[in-house]
C-alpha cells in the first residue's frame, strides 16, 4: 500500500511538471529577402531585431518618425523585432515577422500600407491588422501582395488588385480561385507575378512592354486577373522588376521577359520580349533580383548583373550578364529602381548605381552614379 502511494505521488508530480513546463521559444531567424531597394531608398535586415534604412525619406521611409528629404547615413527602423524578411515599394516598406504578422510604414496616399486608411505618410511601423500567418510578401510601386501558410494570396494598394477589377483597396483582399501559391513578386509598373506550388507562374496587371509574359504587349493587353504564362514551368523563384521580369528554374538557369532596353533581359538583345527568353551565360544561380537592372546570385557566392547598372566599373549598360566587381561571398541581393544591393557573408552591405537621394550611403558622391560596389557604412554589420 505504501509503495502504491509513492508511485501515485510520483505520477502526480510528473504530470504537474509536464503541465507547468513551457515549450521552448523558437528563435527568430532571417529569411532570403533581407535587402530591399525602393525608389531611391534602401533597407536591410541585419538581424531579426535590427533593420536599417537610408536614402529618400520624404514620406517616412526610414521608419524612425523623422521626415527629411535625404537620409545619407543608415538609421535603425523603430519598433521592429523578430523580422524575417523585408520589401520595398516606391516610397513604402513592409516587414514580415517570424510570427507571420506584417508591419508597414512610409507613403500611404493610396492606402498601400494596408492599414484601412489613407494618408500622406506613416513614419513608424504599424501592424497590418488584416494579415496573419503570412509566409511570403512583396511590394512594388504602390501595391503589395502576400502569401499565407495555406498558399492563399492577399493583394492591396493601387490599381490592378487581381480580382478582375481596377479597384484600389486599402485593406488586404483575398484572391480566390487561383490554387496554391508559393511566392509573390510585385513589379514597379503595376503588375504582379505568382509562383504556383506546381512550379508554374501566373501574372496580371499592366502589360505595356510585355511584362506579363503572355505573348502580347501594349495597354490594350492589360490583365485584371491572374493568367498562366504559357510554357513556363519548373520555376523556383520569380522577380518582378520595374518593367521586366525574371524566373529562376530548377536547373539554375534564368528566363526573362518584358522591357529589353538597356539589355534588361540578358539575352544579347535590347528589344522587348512578350514571352520568356533564356538569359545567356548563367548557371548555378540560387537567387535572382530585378528592379531597374537584373542580378543573379550564384552558388559560388559570385554575383552577375546585366542591364543599366552592371556594377563592373565601366558605367555602361550590358545585354548579357557580367560579374560584379570584387564580390565572391554574397549571401543576399536586391535591386531598387536605380541602384543595386548585395549583402556579404561577413555582414557588410555593398551598393552601386545612382546615388540621387543617398540610397548608396553617406560616403558616396551625392547625386552621382557609382559604377562599382562600395560599402554602405553603418548599413552592414550590427554595430
Amino acid at each position: 500500500m505504501k509503495f502504491a502511494k509513492i508511485i501515485f505521488f510520483v505520477v502526480v508530480i510528473a504530470l504537474l511538471i509536464c503541465c507547468c513546463a513551457k515549450e521552448p521559444e523558437q528563435k527568430a531567424v532571417l529569411g532570403k529577402y533581407i535587402l530591399a531597394g525602393g525608389n531611391h531608398h534602401s533597407i536591410a535586415a541585419l538581424t531579426p531585431d535590427t533593420v536599417r534604412a537610408w536614402g529618400y525619406n520624404l514620406f517616412g521611409q526610414m521608419g524612425n518618425q523623422e521626415i527629411v528629404n535625404c537620409q545619407y547615413q543608415p538609421v535603425t527602423v523603430n519598433y521592429l523585432t523578430g523580422v524575417y524578411e523585408v520589401a520595398s515599394g516606391d516610397f513604402h516598406n513592409l516587414a514580415l515577422l517570424n510570427s507571420g504578422e506584417v508591419m508597414a510604414w512610409g507613403h500611404n496616399i493610396y492606402g498601400q500600407l494596408g492599414l484601412g486608411y489613407k494618408c500622406e505618410s506613416v513614419t513608424l511601423p504599424e501592424k497590418v491588422p488584416a494579415l496573419s500567418g503570412i509566409v511570403n510578401l512583396d511590394a512594388g510601386g504602390y501595391r503589395n501582395a502576400a502569401v499565407d501558410s495555406l498558399g492563399r494570396v492577399y493583394s492591396w494598394g493601387s490599381s490592378y488588385p487581381g480580382d478582375g477589377t481596377m479597384t484600389r483597396n486599402i485593406d488586404p483582399a483575398l484572391l480566390s480561385g487561383i490554387g496554391k501559391v508559393k511566392q509573390v513578386s510585385v513589379g514597379g509598373d503595376s503588375f504582379t507575378l505568382l509562383l504556383m506550388e506546381d512550379g508554374r507562374v501566373m501574372s496580371w496587371g499592366r502589360n505595356f512592354y510585355g511584362t506579363l509574359g503572355l505573348g502580347s504587349s501594349g495597354d490594350g493587353t492589360n490583365q485584371t486577373s491572374p493568367q498562366y504564362i504559357p510554357g513556363l514551368e519548373n520555376v523556383t523563384q520569380v522577380a518582378a522588376g520595374i518593367t521586366h521580369s525574371l524566373a529562376l528554374l530548377k536547373d539554375g538557369t534564368v528566363m526573362a521577359w518584358g522591357y529589353g532596353g538597356h539589355g534588361n533581359l540578358g539575352n544579347g538583345s535590347r528589344k522587348d520580349s512578350p514571352v520568356p527568353v533564356k538569359v545567356k551565360n548563367l548557371r548555378g544561380v540560387v537567387q535572382i533580383a530585378a528592379g531597374g537592372s537584373s542580378l543573379a546570385l550564384l552558388e559560388s557566392g559570385l554575383v552577375k548583373a546585366w542591364g543599366i547598372y552592371p556594377g563592373d566599373g565601366t558605367g555602361k549598360s550590358c545585354d548579357t550578364p557580367k560579374f560584379v566587381n570584387e564580390i565572391d561571398d554574397a549571401v543576399a541581393i536586391a535591386c531598387g529602381m536605380a541602384h543595386c544591393l548585395v549583402k556579404l557573408g561577413d555582414g557588410r552591405v555593398l551598393a552601386w548605381g545612382w546615388n540621387y537621394k543617398g540610397q548608396l550611403g553617406e560616403q558616396q558622391g551625392r547625386g552621382e552614379y557609382v559604377h562599382s560596389p562600395v560599402e554602405v557604412k553603418g548599413g552592414g554589420r550590427k554595430d
